[in-house]
């Protein structure tokens, strides 16, 4: 029952993107072709999500929950390595995680029995790039990877204490006289010098690039696995796999022959291999009796199972805060994966102003003295890289601009989308689903479960096979009642609330903050909650009403759609016709109501500037085309600048924020007279300014772009309203009154979108199929 909660959303995903692939394509999809061109599958968006379709996802596609992941080992070895100077110490590097594995080797071992004695064996422990310049060991690395062997020989019992083996080469080193730690460290100075110049040639091939996503994803799951073994503790406490129970036997019987915790964990995977099927699943049944058998025994002389407990634990705070944590977590490596992706196609990010000076200057360091450097400097110096900081960031502003409306970067955009709906909708089932009840399994594992016959499903007789489908269906019966049931509680309430949330539909809004504003204007087109729901098409209610009957995804639907044939097809044709007739009505007159005249606002105004957008990347963005001028200095900035070098001097401690605060409060005090000098300076700035701004306003670029926004149209239009205005002044009457209202009109048909009610009603994320 507990695995049946936990659906995942992938394969309900899956179908829903492709039934709205297949009727974007039949739709022409003309506004999309440029933006998709050199998409692939991976470039999925988010998908229209539907509470009752998730809740109902196909339980053959059931995931583990958090209480069924692989036994973790205790004897991680956290400090292996300290990630900079390798050490030397290989046996950490084994140690670690060995353990945790060995269960994992066992049951490679016996899939390679089957499969002709040959494993893959994964790769454990923390990822060496094969092709990097070997970086040289420090002095104390060579003495330790020189000793440890003769140290090891000599006292045995080390391989299995790796504290105490560290103890003790520590204690060796310190017996090591000065003047030969100083001849090492002379020569691993000398070493490091030659590894840095070809480290830093290394670094900008695409060797480096693709060991540090691999690194970077090994850290990921190194990160996710101790957030997950932190929020075990709270969880109760898993019997152990039949494996694990064997494996605590046999170590016992080999802790007395002095092997490293890797060679234990390797002997023990071989006498489980030798075991042979027969009595591993003696282990595996024994296991599975102990996981439904009494943990707690209450006073009165009830009791506990590890079930109950764990159902108990998911509807705790606990167990909800826990899910959003690793929600979190995967959220931001999710999102960290995708930008190694697109690390090539994205503009970068500018140094901050400390890194500026710090590679200028040639100085070295880490991220903490370089900043502190920096700030040392007087305020003056600073000011001059956070000004060239500030410029870089402009232009870093108009080259992300241009990636982000690129087909590369809409992708990238529908890509982070569809990962945050995964993530957000996975976190809402685990959450709020608890206690939705399971859909039964299909007829062939009711039969399978039974035990009741030797005999494979596919060689029953047909009544064999009628008995097990009616059975199902009574299951099946019984579980749509308690569906419903279920969507009655406040959890299904809550899971469809956060479903909303994840596609902008809360029915709640809150007061946006001040800085939220730029948001809100951008979700104002999104579709309102007031706006009709698009009817599903016949094909979609033929899918809703066959799903958990028809096995084999798109494909067998398309096929028994067809099978139908017209007369088959005709009911859910009239069906999908009649609603479509009442969603014409229920649009009509909802668009005609604030929310939808809102809404078509909206849509307009989102046209007009991604129209704009769209033309300014298209012919003023890039290194050839015409740069427009800097806007000038006010008369108070100009003053600023000239006070703040003499208010630095009077108080070298005056950050930056300081010496502006105090220079405007001088600028306050000035009067008409003391500020004229400034204000005339202004001026002489503004009109340098306008005169350049012609110049590049008069550029072949800007032209084309004017055109392409279609700003040159609504100049001659407000350049003939003004005309007609000032023809109205001169006569009087009905004609005058009709000429400003024609150009009233025509300004407003310039505005809002040619398209019919498709537009207004935004993108149609419909999940219908469309089999013809």
């Amino acid at each position: 029952l507990l695995l049946s909660l936990i659906v995942p959303l992938e394969s309900k995903l899956r179908m829903v993107d492709s039934a709205a692939d297949l009727e974007t394509e039949q739709a022409g999809g003309e506004d999309d072709e440029e933006a998709d061109e050199g998409d692939d599958d991976d470039a999925e968006g988010a998908t229209e999500l539907k509470a009752d379709d998730l809740l109902e996802a196909d339980p053959e596609d059931a995931e583990a929950d958090g209480d069924e992941d692989e036994e973790d080992g205790d004897n991680e070895n956290e400090d292996g390595d300290d990630g900079d100077d390798d050490d030397g110490d290989e046996n950490g590097g084994k140690q670690e995680g060995a353990e945790e594995d060995q269960e994992d080797d066992a049951d490679a071992g016996a899939d390679g029995d089957d499969a002709g004695g040959e494993t893959v064996k994964k790769q454990r422990g923390k990822p060496k790039d094969p092709d990097a310049p070997k970086k040289p060991q420090n002095a104390y690395s060579q003495f330790t990877q020189s000793e440890r062997p003769k140290l090891l020989e000599r006292r045995p019992e080390l391989k299995s204490d790796l504290g105490a083996l560290g103890k003790a080469l520590a204690e060796l080193w310190a017996q090591v006289p000065q003047e030969q730690k100083d001849t090492m460290q002379r020569e691993y100075d000398r070493l490091k010098e030659i590894y840095d110049t070809e480290f830093a040639k290394y670094k900008i091939t695409d060797k480096y690039k693709t060991f540090q996503k691999l690194f970077t994803e090994w850290t990921n799951g190194r990160e996710m696995k101790k957030l997950l073994k932190k929020q075990k503790a709270n969880a109760p406490n898993k019997p152990h796999s039949g494996y694990m129970t064997f494996a605590a036997t046999a170590r016992a019987k080999l802790s007395g022959k002095g092997l490293s915790m890797g060679d234990m964990g390797k002997e023990v995977a071989q006498m489980w291999a030798a075991l042979g099927a027969q009595k591993q699943q003696e282990y595996n049944e024994a296991a599975k009796k102990a996981k439904a058998s009494p943990m707690t025994y209450l006073p009165g002389g009830g009791e506990v199972t590890y079930e109950a407990e764990m159902l108990v634990y998911k509807r705790s705070e606990q167990f909800q805060k826990s899910v959003d944590e690793q929600a979190a977590l995967e959220l931001k490596q999710g999102l960290q994966m995708l930008k190694f992706d697109n690390a090539d196609k994205a503009p970068k990010r500018p140094p901050a102003p400390f890194q500026l000076y710090a590679a200028e200057k040639g100085n070295k360091g880490t991220m903490a003295q370089l900043s502190k450097i920096f700030k040392e400097l007087p305020d003056d110096q600073q000011q001059k890289y956070v000004t060239e900081k500030e410029k870089l960031q402009e232009s870093f502003k108009t080259e992300l601009a241009a990636f982000l409306a690129s087909p590369m970067g809409r992708k990238m955009q529908r890509q982070q989308d569809a990962l945050r709906q995964r993530v957000g909708v996975r976190a809402a089932r685990r959450k709020f689903l608890v206690d939705a009840p399971g859909r039964p399994v299909s007829a062939a594992a009711l039969y399978a479960d039974s035990g009741s016959g030797s005999e494979p499903w596919a060689k029953l007789s047909s009544d064999e096979k009628k008995k097990w489908e009616e059975k199902r269906e009574k299951l099946n019966v019984e579980y749509k009642q308690k569906l419903e049931e279920f969507k009655t509680s406040a959890a299904y309430k809550k899971f469809e609330n956060a479903v909303q949330k994840l596609q902008g539909k809360a029915k709640g809004k809150a007061k946006p903050k001040a800085g939220a504003k730029a948001k809100a204007n951008k979700a104002a087109s999104a579709k309102p909650a007031t706006m009709p729901q698009k009817p599903q098409s016949a094909n979609k209610l033929f899918v809703k009403e066959m799903t958990g009957k028809i096995k084999g995804g798109l494909a067998a639907f398309a096929k028994a759609w067809q099978d139908l044939g017209a007369e088959g097809q005709k009911p859910y044709l009239e069906k999908a016709k009649a609603a479509e007739e009442q969603y014409k009505t229920e649009m009509a007159a909802w668009a005609k109501s604030a929310d939808g005249k809102k809404h078509e606002k909206a849509v307009a105004s989102d046209k007009k500037k991604a129209k704009e957008k769209s033309a300014k990347n298209k012919y003023l963005a890039g290194a050839n085309a015409p740069k427009a001028p800097d806007k000038p200095k006010g008369a108070q900035q100009i003053f600023a600048e000239a006070k703040r070098s003499e208010l630095s001097q009077g108080d070298a401690k005056l950050g930056v924020r300081e010496l502006n605060r105090k220079a405007a409060e001088l600028w306050s005090a000035l009067d008409a007279a003391g500020r004229k000098t400034y204000e005339d300076q202004a001026k002489e700035q503004v009109a340098i300014y306008e005169k350049a701004l012609a110049a590049y306003k008069a550029t072949p670029a800007y032209k084309k772009y004017e055109k392409a926004a279609g700003l040159n149209k609504k100049a001659k239009k407000e350049k003939g309203q003004r005309g007609t205005k000032r023809g109205a002044g001169k006569s009087s009457g009905a004609g005058s009154a009709k000429k400003g209202k024609i150009a009233d009109e025509d300004d407003i048909d310039d505005i809002l979108p040619t398209d019919s009610d498709s537009d207004m009603m935004g993108s149609d994320d419909s999940d219908d199929f469309d089999f013809d």
